[in-house]
């Protein structure tokens, strides 16, 4: 068994209902339950892209989104964009990038805020973060 290794979940968001992320804990139809292991390994990055808020909305809305999701994840953070000529999905993961130059984790997993509507399969999604933040999948 392989150590344990952090993964980062970056999601491009606006305002897209994102309870499909508690599969990352359990899903209905399966016994396994990944709760311990996503909120020791996995941390939530959220790169919220609609404009026009000011600092207390975006407060609050920070606030809202931390307090959701804390008890999932390792640690979650909420990163306004603030791109005047294009502040969309490219955007927000290129600000990640930016933002994490120097301390990238090994895996890190780009995902739309309304990711099961463009993957086939959302156990895959769920069983590959488990196993990256295991440290099961290879280094390259």
């Amino acid at each position: 068994v392989s150590a344990e290794a952090p993964v980062d979940l970056v999601i491009c968001y606006c305002s897209e209902r994102l309870v499909w992320l508690k599969a990352f804990q359990k899903l209905p139809w399966r016994v396994e339950d990944h709760s311990s292991s996503t909120q020791s390994n996995v941390a939530l990055r959220i790169y919220h892209k609609c404009g026009g808020m000011n600092h207390a909305e975006r407060e609050v809305q920070r606030a809202a989104l931390v307090d959701e999701w804390s008890p999932f994840f390792r640690e979650v953070e909420v990163r306004f964009v603030d791109d005047r000529v294009r502040a969309d999905d490219c955007s927000a993961y290129l600000a990640y990038i930016v933002d994490r130059y120097d301390s990238l984790p090994n895996i890190t997993v780009f995902l739309h805020a309304d990711a099961p509507e463009h993957i086939p399969n959302l156990e895959l999604l769920v069983d590959t973060v488990f196993a990256a933040g295991r440290g099961y999948l290879p280094p390259e």
